[in-house]
């Protein structure tokens, strides 16, 4: 069984005790979802069955590198970006629908939702 997990929901382990040491995927296996190590520094990704990249961003010091973490649809279209900093999700973060087109977008700061999230109707 599958079930859709956007890249915001994926911040912490499952277990929620240590965030940074596993990340929980929509990949079910017998008793719970799937565990990925994590880089201490570096890139890390996830990809699809198929071979398409599924999630990306960078790793410095344990924590999220400042930047910018991406995910893709299965069939490679760009679904969402997501801009950290200092560990917490900080800045700008959008989703897209697979035709390409804005779905959502919001501000974070300090690792909080800060205002409302745009919809295709607000997004200009």
């Amino acid at each position: 069984m599958r079930i859709a997990i956007d890249l915001d929901e994926v911040i912490m382990s499952r277990d929620n005790q240590n965030p940074r040491k596993s990340r929980f995927v929509n990949e079910w296996a017998e008793g719970g979802g799937k565990r990925y190590d994590e880089p201490t520094d570096g890139l890390f990704q996830i990809h699809w069955p198929n071979g398409n990249l599924r999630y990306e961003w960078y790793y410095k010091d344990g924590k999220r590198a400042d930047g910018v973490s991406m995910g893709w649809y299965e069939t490679g279209e760009l679904k969402q970006t997501m801009s950290w900093k200092n560990g917490v999700r900080h800045g700008l973060w959008i989703t897209y629908y697979k035709n390409g087109e804005k779905r959502r977008e919001g501000t974070f700061t300090n690792g909080e939702l800060s205002g409302v999230i745009n919809t295709p109707q607000t997004i200009k």
